[in-house]
């Protein structure tokens, strides 16, 4: 059996050294159970791109996205167990004239003259004309195909979401965010649906204006809980800490992160 894990920044191993591959928690689950793993993380990617990547590479029969970490002609098979690692459910993919890029409630934002203001004129009407069902029904949409998929193919596979409680019978009730928090004495006391990075942004008006209308009052607490975990806290022993500033695992967290999905993946 192969282990194939799709996701993104926190699959790849955003932070960490990138020539070490082995201190990501793909690579020390594949050490634990003695198996070869190849990964495909996407920094910055959407869900729609994590179900389309495993479709294409399943239908191609080869891996067409030039990783270094994986032999082109190895594809899974039956019996394989695939491994998905959702991520935010506000990321939305679309096409302009340079290429492929995604608007999520995070961002961008501008920041200087950084950034096409078309961009930005498009993100704002985007997120002024989607509602949170949408965005919830969208990613379930992405999950209920790659689930099909693996059927077809006759793969094992185990679903975890990044950020969000995604509330889908296939996936992990509790997200890696949140598992990691706990696994380090934090237990968030506000809920929200959608959280990455930068909603609190001074310049992030759409990720206001959406939070405002869809979660309730405590949103912004529910913000600062979230972002607090890259901040090094003197009381926590520094092997207990497992995010870095950019709330991202460090690699105690990939870690702590590999065993949980070493635990998971026993009974299958």
């Amino acid at each position: 059996m192969n282990v194939f894990c799709f996701g993104d920044s926190w699959t790849h191993g955003y932070g960490l050294d990138e020539d070490i591959f082995t201190n990501r928690w793909p690579y020390l689950l594949a050490k634990k159970i003695n198996k070869n793993v190849y990964v495909e993380g996407i920094c910055g990617g959407s869900n729609e791109e994590i179900a389309n990547r495993f479709k294409v590479i399943l239908r191609k029969g080869r891996n067409i996205y030039e990783n270094p970490q994986w032999k082109e002609n190895v594809i899974p098979v039956k019996d394989d167990l695939v491994i998905f690692g959702w991520t935010g459910i506000s990321r939305i993919g679309d096409f302009n004239d340079v290429g492929y890029f995604i608007n999520d409630l995070s961002g961008p934002v501008q920041e200087g003259n950084d950034i096409d203001l078309n961009r930005l004129k498009y993100r704002e009407k985007l997120f002024s004309n989607v509602s949170l069902d949408f965005l919830i029904e969208n990613t379930k949409y992405y999950i209920n195909c790659t689930i099909n998929l693996c059927k077809i193919y006759d793969l094992k596979f185990l679903m975890f979401s990044v950020f969000d409680e995604l509330n889908h019978e296939n996936v992990i009730k509790q997200s890696m965010l949140e598992y990691l928090a706990n696994n380090q004495d934090v237990n968030f006391e506000y809920k929200i649906p959608i959280w990455e990075p930068n909603f609190l942004h001074e310049r992030n008006k759409v990720a206001k204006d959406f939070c405002d209308k869809y979660f309730d009052k405590n949103w912004t607490k529910a913000v600062i809980e979230r972002e607090d975990l890259g901040i090094k806290k003197n009381s926590i022993s520094e092997d207990r800490q497992n995010f870095d500033l950019s709330v991202h695992p460090n690699k105690f967290g990939h870690e702590v992160f590999a065993e949980f999905i070493y635990q998971q993946i026993r009974g299958l």
